[in-house]
């Protein structure tokens, strides 16, 4: 079950100066860093220390080979946005959140279009899980509708079927 590990979604800023942001699944921010050392196997060490990787972003409309390289060995899904992020856009996303630098800003500005392409889904996945009583599955389901693209029923319906029969009555 993945709902002990909490889903992430992952922004990445790819350079000379690398950086990565991480947000919840909700999209609350919960890291960000930057660093000249930080490479693909290092950033992955990294983040995955935090959680499981569901989706990463970029803020560039042709997505850049470290992220590439990043969703296929985490199994993230990408997410990129339909035109490169502009520096007003960015900083109005990053505006009230702690940043050293630009990158660790761009990288803030990735998840945070990751998490928005996402979010309609997220919530309705929410909505359905709360209308079905099934709260429990939340991350569970976010993390098989979003890596294997199907329904919200079935994936609530896989979760099911691995679950014991436990009765009470």
């Amino acid at each position: 079950m993945t709902g002990s590990r909490k889903q992430l979604i992952v922004g990445i800023d790819p350079g000379t100066t690398s950086a990565y942001a991480l947000l919840s699944i909700d999209g609350e921010a919960i890291k960000v860093k930057s660093s000249k050392k930080l490479n693909l196997s290092q950033m992955i060490k990294e983040t995955t220390k935090h959680g499981t990787p569901l989706i990463v972003g970029t803020d560039r409309r042709k997505c850049p080979e470290l992220v590439s390289k990043y969703a296929a060995k985490t199994g993230a899904k990408k997410a990129v946005p339909s035109y490169d992020l502009p520096e007003a856009e960015k900083n109005a996303i990053a505006k009230g959140f702690q940043t050293e630098n630009s990158h660790q800003k761009d990288a803030l500005a990735a998840a945070y279009v990751a998490y928005k392409q996402y979010e309609a889904l997220l919530k309705r996945i929410d909505k359905t899980l709360l209308r079905e009583g099934k709260t429990d599955y939340s991350d569970e389901v976010k993390s098989i509708v979003i890596s294997r693209k199907i329904s919200i029923k079935k994936a609530v319906d896989m979760i099911e079927e691995r679950l014991p029969l436990i009765r009470s009555d």
